[in-house]
């Protein structure tokens, strides 16, 4: 009796501890399995930098631009957004410190991360808003319109993607957050 006991109670503890995310309002993010848009296969090879679910979930013109990007500012950003005003920092969040652009060895390694299916969960869904606290703002050149920005949330593993006044978030596996950070670590913020 005693063992079915304990055996029931850690079979409990860990049901609740794989579901034990905190529940954001009436916030909540469907999880979906979305099939590869029409003519994904077709794509060029400079286009085709991610695998099918990726190029699904981010879409073929957003890893494109990631591809050709030729810029990438990074910053320590305040999580808590402002009033909604996306003219205010970067989409609304309030910039802590700027730090050095990322390199062509970063940029490579970023994208690697970026494009493969295996650093996402698409799975499993935390049901919680993101509080970013790095951003990674893309642009073609140096003197070009910013066009798509990257948020990262350390504390939940979570990034989201704004492109084109879209925004799409998802949970980073835990092995492509460990690479995420290492990246981020060889960048200095003051």
């Amino acid at each position: 009796m005693k063992r079915k006991m304990i055996v029931r109670t850690s079979f409990l503890s860990l049901c609740f501890l794989a579901c034990c995310s905190c529940y954001a309002g009436n916030y909540r993010r469907e999880i979906s399995s979305v099939p590869a848009p029409p003519g994904a296969a077709e794509t060029s090879a400079r286009e085709n930098i991610g695998d099918a679910e990726v190029i699904a979930f981010l879409g073929p013109e957003l890893l494109e631009f990631l591809a050709r990007a030729g810029h990438v500012e990074s910053y320590r950003i305040d999580p808590r957004r402002k009033s909604g005003d996306i003219k205010q920092g970067i989409q609304g969040y309030p910039v802590l410190s700027r730090g050095r652009d990322l390199n062509e060895k970063q940029l490579r390694q970023f994208l690697h991360i970026l494009s493969s299916s295996s650093s996402y969960e698409f799975q499993w869904s935390k049901r919680t808003r993101i509080r970013p606290v790095y951003a990674f703002r893309f642009a073609l050149s140096h003197t070009a319109a910013p066009a798509a920005d990257i948020f990262i949330d350390p504390n939940s593993r979570q990034w989201a993607f704004f492109f084109r006044n879209q925004m799409k978030e998802e949970d980073i596996s835990k092995a492509a957050a460990e690479k995420m950070y290492e990246i981020i670590e060889t960048i200095p913020f003051p």
